[in-house]
């Protein structure tokens, strides 16, 4: 069996609409206190953490970049924990991306928060079947979340390999990285303005 394995950085997207009377409070309370909001939400001084933020969307990723590194292992009869022999390694921003998909399309307000909380480790877990005794790199495909313009990143949403959608097994972990925070504004052109941002990172 073949075990594939993606290391690198994770993002997990959280997107909510407020409104301005919450946008008023988080900025009060940032220039009483000296605090971004990225920190206030960390600590939920407010009686909310970044977390609960998520009523528009939650989802959680690999990167796509060039340190986000998809790798396939050759293991005899599922024996994970024996000696394996890894024969491909390819950075994730080298595969297709068949589908990408923009994080406004799911804005239908018109003030947001959305934080962006970045870790490290193993992010997907799958396997394929020995059947498959030559492999393309060209074979793998991926779909997208674009995260533009609030920042210029994208996620990974599925993984494919021949047009076949490969499960994750979602035994991953993973250690915090930082927060970032963005509140974003669509004006009536349905274009998208950043009016704050901020972040923290873990401790």
């Amino acid at each position: 069996m073949y075990l594939l394995s993606i290391w690198g950085y994770i993002q997990t997207i959280r997107v909510e609409a407020i409104s301005k009377f919450q946008l008023k409070q988080f900025k009060d309370y940032s220039k009483k206190n000296f605090k971004n909001i990225a920190k206030i939400l960390l600590e939920g001084d407010l009686g909310h953490s970044w977390v609960e933020y998520d009523g528009i969307l939650s989802f959680k990723g690999p990167f796509i970049d060039s340190s986000s590194e998809l790798s396939i292992t050759d293991y005899d009869q599922d024996d994970y924990y024996g000696d394996g022999y890894t024969f491909l390694r390819t950075p994730l921003n080298k595969l297709k991306i068949l589908e990408k998909k923009n994080i406004i399309d799911h804005f239908d307000e018109d003030l947001f928060i959305v934080s962006i909380q970045s870790d490290y480790g193993s992010s997907f877990t799958g396997k394929l079947s020995k059947k498959n005794q030559k492999f393309d790199n060209d074979q793998f495909s991926i779909n997208s979340l674009n995260l533009h313009p609030i920042i210029n990143t994208s996620l990974l949403k599925t993984l494919s390999y021949k047009k076949k959608k490969l499960p994750n097994s979602s035994k991953h972990g993973f250690e915090n990285h930082d927060l970032k925070v963005f509140i974003v504004e669509k004006n009536k052109s349905n274009h998208i303005n950043v009016i704050d941002k901020s972040s923290v990172i873990f401790k």
